[in-house]
């Protein structure tokens, strides 16, 4: 964590894969690791650890939250909205308030492309 704190995100890598190596079942360490990865510029391997977290522990809600913000960064609305969802499911209804303007962001930039990808259609 001392790494990451340090924005030594290579190292910070090391670091929390050497964890989820060891125990993993460590899923603050899989989110950490996502987040490295994604800071380090390495987005695929970023998504993969979310994803495994994911997986490894199905009723949290931080990787489906971090995940989303990966896709809605990435412009994959559709995937962004998925895990926004499921992650104001599974978090305390009083920390969902965030996700569900996240939601409504989101849903508003799909309605604006479609009916400026309608316009230009039918002009």
């Amino acid at each position: 964590m001392n790494a990451y704190k340090r924005q030594e995100y290579q190292n910070a890598v090391y670091a929390f894969e050497h964890a989820v190596n060891l125990d993993e079942k460590l899923y603050n360490a899989w989110c950490m690791l996502g987040l490295s990865y994604i800071l380090n510029d390495e987005p695929q391997k970023g998504e993969k650890a979310y994803l495994k977290a994911i997986d490894s522990f199905p009723n949290e809600w931080k990787a489906h939250s971090l995940l989303a913000e990966f896709y809605e960064s990435q412009n994959n609305h559709e995937k962004a909205l998925i895990h926004y969802r499921k992650s104001s499911e599974l978090m305390p209804e009083k920390e969902s308030k965030k996700n569900q303007d996240k939601i409504s962001s989101i849903q508003k930039k799909q309605a604006k492309s479609w009916s400026v990808s309608v316009t230009e259609k039918e002009g």
